[in-house]
């Protein structure tokens, strides 16, 4: 696709929203603290109002605003698809069994997820795309994933029942410290040795599991390399440890493609009370086919392929 000037702007402006929207939930509640403690009032009655609007008990899905998005995204990049595997496209809502759709990498900000759940295969099968439980609480973000479509709440509670209900749902999950692992463009990381969690739940209530590889999302934002051990203890406490730069050093990422590839859907022997062997087990395997996926397809999306490294 051929890009004009208006489409470049266009495909930022999406970005900046979805990113200002990620850095405006994560300081919601000091902003609301100190709006109320220095009498700002519009402020703080903004924020109020739009906490009401995303806790509202009734759909406020924007098709409009997805209609948006979906023309935008491929334009804030220097190409951009997504590619199904065989058998990898999400099946009709309500289809036995539900699947998972494990997303790699994290990036800066997740264009490659972003991407996924605002495509239209995606909408149609009803998939809750689960994120950080501090962004799903958060009213900005939670506001504007609602409108999108389904947002979901990364932890156990919430996913375990989506799982009983047949819902399918994507998660990333190298979460933060697979952000901090963002290379800039010199390597891809993906955090994985040490997230075997989902992988019991899927055991546990006969889920698929489908591995998705975002190729080239590690070079769409700079960051800050070295010093991961005390980076990586900061993730372990819930908080954020990237430092980007994108294109020219604003927040806007730097003119790269972007392909999202979603793998072929591992099954797993159903266990209700699986074993740590049995979650051993599913963790060697779904690893294996991660690699693999990468593998399979860094020919043709990355300039210089090289190995994946998994941390």
């Amino acid at each position: 696709m051929t890009k004009t000037t208006f489409d470049m702007l266009v495909g930022a402006s999406a970005v900046a929203l979805f990113a200002n929207l990620w850095m405006c939930s994560i300081m919601s509640p000091f902003a609301f603290i100190a709006a109320l403690l220095l009498r700002w009032k519009v402020v703080a009655t903004v924020i109020a109002l739009v906490t009401m609007a995303a806790y509202a008990p009734f759909s406020i899905h924007s098709p409009r605003l997805l209609a948006y998005i979906r023309y935008a995204l491929p334009r804030a990049v220097d190409g951009w698809s997504i590619t199904y595997e065989d058998n990898a496209a999400p099946p009709a809502h309500g289809t036995a069994p539900p699947r998972l759709y494990a997303v790699h990498p994290h990036g800066i900000f997740s264009l490659g997820f972003f991407s996924l759940a605002s495509c239209a295969q995606m909408a149609r099968a009803r998939t809750f795309f689960c994120f950080s439980p501090f962004l799903y609480y958060s009213p900005f973000f939670r506001l504007f994933t609602r409108m999108l479509g389904y947002p979901g709440r990364a932890d156990k509670e919430f996913m375990t029942d989506l799982m009983r209900r047949g819902q399918h749902q994507a998660l990333i999950p190298g979460g933060f410290e697979e952000a901090t692992l963002t290379s800039g463009d010199a390597v891809d990381r993906v955090y994985i040795k040490q997230r075997a969690g989902f992988l019991k739940y899927c055991v546990q209530h006969g889920v698929d599991v489908c591995p998705v590889y975002a190729f080239g999302e590690k070079g769409l934002w700079g960051n800050v390399q070295g010093m991961w051990k005390p980076r990586l203890a900061l993730n372990a406490l819930g908080l954020p440890a990237i430092v980007p730069f994108g294109l020219c050093g604003t927040i806007l990422p730097r003119r790269r493609p972007l392909h999202v590839v979603v793998g072929a859907p591992i099954s797993f022997s159903k266990a209700p009370n699986p074993s740590a062997a049995d979650v051993a087990a599913a963790h060697e395997q779904y690893i294996a086919a991660l690699v693999a996926l990468y593998d399979r397809h860094k020919a043709a999306f990355e300039e210089q392929p090289g190995e994946l490294e998994v941390w």
